[in-house]
């Protein structure tokens, strides 16, 4: 879980998907000290991650969007007894 904001938000819901996850652009990082021959070179690539925000709600409202709705079967009619004649 993350708290993130002053003051922090209590009884909220934010649903998401993660779309992707790759990698950024390469970063050259050189560090050089002057007299001394010393030169290193390297690179760095940040890990990122797309999402998309389905929703942001109270407590109850997220879950209820989350579920699909039931859809209710029609009661069956009561069978009618069939009343016999005697002889």
């Amino acid at each position: 879980m993350v708290e993130v904001g002053t003051p922090t938000l209590t009884d909220i819901v934010v649903t998401g998907k993660v779309l992707e996850q790759k990698q950024g652009e390469k970063i050259r990082v050189a560090k050089f000290k002057a007299k001394a021959r010393y030169r290193k070179v390297y690179g760095h690539r940040q890990e990122l991650t797309k999402i998309e925000i389905e929703s942001i709600g109270g407590k109850g409202e997220a879950k209820k969007k989350a579920e699909a709705p039931k859809e209710e079967k029609p009661a069956k009619a009561e069978a009618k007894p069939t009343s016999k004649a005697k002889k």
